[in-house]
């Protein structure tokens, strides 16, 4: 081995110097002003040679960057999303990109995060100390500032379509003030970034912006449809809820990656400030109104549940009356034929001659048979009646004299007291 190869790195860089230092075999020595000039030469090469390093670590380090929790990274290079499938989105933890320019990190909020957009542009204006309850409203003036107060037109209570003709009646359409929250998450950050955000404060606004019209555009559409009593009076909820449904759709067919989770309405729809008292009295009455058509319509059917149970009983026991008195005849009926047939076969018994006398004396003694079978059964059925009376009062005439009967109708003392006049319901004028 040489003497050349046998120097270590610090003797290689001593005999650089020494190189630089000393002139060339044949040359004449450096004066001092070159000597300097050499000196300075060789520091600024290992300045350079420093400040290259450190760029290159600065660079190098500049492309690590964390994502935080509840959140996700996309990568672009020069605006082009980098990455296929699950490796577009980068995850929380320590990553690495190539330096910027090259490439730039956007910060998307994850599914998991909730994001929430508060719109007061449907409700009257209020100043921000007012809207957190430090300030009370004032006055509301004379007519809507339609310059600053937000509202939405609702549909006509008495007519439907607007005519030009002046001899028509005017519709007569009203003015509501709705207050909204929209709570929302990212469900599709490549499509969130390539579509509405560029990771700037701009961006976010821009997305704000089209779900604030979106959700303007859909309560004026419903709010048309409605009159202002069944909005603000008859059913805010489902006022609210037609929204909702109507703004989570509308939002998925933008197509925008962004999902709607609620949508909340912090206060309930309001008539203008100016008349809203009039229009709480007005609502109070049809309460009122309505809730003496539903009392009214509860006792008509309870009227109707007591005279169909009082038809049914009656019914019922007429039935069961008919059937019964029905029953009754049939075996009076057979008991009078057998009856009738004994009457005839004793009576056969005692004249059986078959001459014209036999037959007249048949005939007379069936007859005076059938008499007093019809007194028995005479005495029978009064003796039957008399026994279920309550009351039995017997008239009776001497020397054959007529005796004038007016009997009772209303045996009730207190039924007699409320009669008035000479009637026969008057005990005093009979």
């Amino acid at each position: 081995m040489s003497e050349e190869q046998k120097l270590t790195p610090s003797e290689s860089q001593v005999a650089d110097e020494a190189l630089v230092q000393k002139p060339a075999a044949g040359q004449d020595e450096l004066d001092p002003g070159g000597q300097a000039i050499s000196d300075a030469l060789l520091l600024t090469f290992r300045i350079l040679k420093l400040i290259m390093i450190g760029v290159l670590v600065v660079l190098v380090c500049s492309g690590f960057y964390t994502v935080q929790p509840n959140s996700v990274a996309i990568v672009t290079r020069l605006g082009e999303i980098q990455g296929s499938g699950q490796d577009r989105l980068k995850t929380e933890g320590l990553n690495w990109k190539l330096p910027a320019p090259l490439e730039e990190v956007i910060f998307v909020p994850s599914a998991n995060k909730l994001e929430s957009l508060e719109i007061i542009s449907l409700w009257h204006y209020e100043t921000a100390a007012q809207r957190i309850g430090e300030e009370q409203l004032g006055p509301p003036g004379q007519q809507l500032q339609i310059a600053r107060d937000g509202y939405t037109l609702t549909a006509s209570s008495s007519v439907a379509t607007f005519s030009l003709d002046e001899e028509a009646v005017a519709a007569d359409y009203n003015i509501i003030h709705s207050d909204w929250t929209v709570n929302f998450h990212i469900s599709d950050p490549i499509q969130f970034v390539q579509t509405l955000w560029d990771g700037t404060e701009a961006g976010w606004r821009r997305a704000y912006r089209l779900l604030e019209a979106t959700l303007v555009n859909e309560v004026i559409l419903v709010s048309a449809q409605q009159d202002i009593d069944w909005i603000v009076y008859g059913a805010p909820t489902q006022f609210k809820d037609e929204i909702e449904q109507r703004y989570r759709n509308r939002v998925e067919e933008l197509n925008v990656g962004i999902r709607i989770k609620e949508l909340v309405m912090e206060r309930n729809p309001i008539p203008p400030r100016q008349v809203k008292a009039v229009f709480d009295q007005a609502a109070a009455a049809n309460q009122d109104k309505e809730a003496t058509i539903s009392d009214a319509r509860a006792e008509v059917a309870r009227i109707q549940t007591r005279a169909q149970t009082e038809y049914t009983r009656i019914l019922a026991e007429a039935r069961a009356y008919r059937t019964e008195v029905a029953k009754s005849a049939e075996s009076d009926a057979a008991n009078l034929s057998d009856l009738v047939h004994g009457v005839e076969q004793t009576v056969s018994s005692l004249y059986p001659e078959d001459t014209a006398d036999g037959r007249a004396r048949r005939q007379a003694a069936k007859n005076e048979m059938l008499a007093v079978i019809c007194r028995q059964k005479y005495q029978e059925t009064v003796r039957r009646i008399l026994g279920r009376a309550k009351e039995v009062i017997i008239v009776s005439s001497e020397n054959g004299e007529s005796v004038e009967w007016r009997p009772k109708l209303n045996r009730n003392p207190e039924l007699g007291k409320k009669s008035t006049g000479s009637g026969l319901n008057n005990p005093e004028a009979r």
